[in-house]
């Protein structure tokens, strides 16, 4: 959108600073491309540096539960071995 927008008002701004009829609205509008161009090329570059953090902290994420997972599945495990242990000592006396 904000590229189509730096065409746009590029393209108008230049016919009316060439005409000569138009030209504080020109310059205006040359203000307003280089302004849209300035935003566009900002926007572009953080969304690129935003991307690439996402996907290291998906990395980051998915490694965190399986780990997790892993603590879960081990903790379950050794507490269902101490409850076995316990009911059959305890069933013996």
């Amino acid at each position: 959108m904000l590229g189509t927008t730096c065409v746009v008002t590029g393209t108008v701004g230049a016919g009316l600073l060439a005409s000569g009829i138009g030209f504080v609205a020109g310059l205006v509008l040359e203000t307003v491309t280089g302004v849209a161009g300035l935003l566009y090329i900002a926007g572009v570059v953080v969304s690129r540096r935003c991307s690439a953090k996402a996907a290291k902290h998906k990395a980051v994420f998915v490694l965190a539960s399986a780990k997790l997972n892993t603590v879960h599945s081990h903790t379950t495990r050794r507490l269902w071995k101490t409850v076995i242990f316990l009911m059959m000592n305890t069933s013996l006396c």
